[in-house]
């Protein structure tokens, strides 16, 4: 398990602002997006993005980082079949992020005060495995010869 839970404190930030009209929603307020807003969620995504690709660079061990990009581009691939196998990134980032992105010691009222943080977070992973993932740099993951 590849364990970024301590390791992502800039991106726990960034998220908290994403997820705020995600939150509004579910307490039964109702999230009025603006053009201003939805340019800043793509901002702060691309923040998200730099600091993730920052973490895979400078911090995750190469064997990790291997490890947890052939989990994301498998999980690309089965977004791909969303129409046949209904687990669309969303779905499965909501499934995968609270098995991979955790601390190696969290409370469970922790996990839950996190979740749609960490859920976020591996969405952003699915949605940009090219970008932050260095394939150039740490070689193919596997063999498409085969």
């Amino acid at each position: 398990m590849v364990k970024l839970g301590g390791r992502l404190p800039a991106v726990q930030t960034e998220h908290r602002r994403l997820t705020a009209s995600a939150a509004a929603a579910a307490d039964g307020k109702e999230a009025v997006e603006t053009e201003e807003q939805s340019t800043t969620d793509v901002n702060d995504e691309m923040a998200v993005v730099q600091e993730l690709t920052r973490i895979m660079r400078d911090e995750v061990p190469q064997a990790h980082r291997l490890s947890l990009r052939y989990l994301i581009e498998f999980l690309v691939e089965l977004d791909k079949h969303s129409d046949k196998n209904r687990m669309k990134a969303s779905n499965l980032a909501m499934i995968m992020a609270p098995n991979i992105m955790r601390a190696k010691e969290q409370k469970p009222e922790d996990m839950l005060h996190e979740f749609h943080m960490i859920q976020r977070t591996m969405l952003c992973l699915i949605r940009n495995v090219g970008v932050i993932f260095d394939a150039e740099a740490d070689g193919p993951v596997h063999d498409d010869s085969e």
